[in-house]
């Protein structure tokens, strides 16, 4: 989802006509879209092979996504169009978010299957 989100980030700058193509802010985006695509999928990874640390680089990695959606909206706050596609971006980290920190999922990190 956070690549889409960076793609979708990406493509609407790029076609911003205020913008100059390939602009600074373009290539931070897209930029830290992709390193915050990379961690997830790491955190995502380590997390089902039940290791703490894939649910804390998920965590973090949710969080920080979640912060660059509300900004991104609070950016475009004008444009209502672009608005409602940012919320609707932040709507997938704030899941990955809250289902990573609930307790059960900790429990099922500590709960190793036994092996036969």
């Amino acid at each position: 989802m956070l690549a889409l989100g960076t793609c979708s980030a990406g493509m609407f700058a790029f076609g911003d006509l205020d913008r100059e193509y390939l602009s600074g802010e373009v290539v931070r985006i897209v930029v830290g879209g992709a390193i915050g695509a990379f961690l997830w999928l790491l955190g995502a990874t380590l997390l089902f092979l039940r290791t703490t640390a894939g649910r804390v680089l998920v965590i973090i990695t949710s969080a920080l996504c979640l912060i660059f959606a509300i900004a991104q909206a609070v950016h475009v706050r004008d444009k209502l169009d672009l608005l409602a596609f940012a919320l609707m971006i932040a709507l997938a980290p704030l899941v990955t978010l809250v289902s990573a920190v609930v307790p059960s999922t900790g429990r099922w990190i500590a709960a190793k299957p036994r092996r036969y």
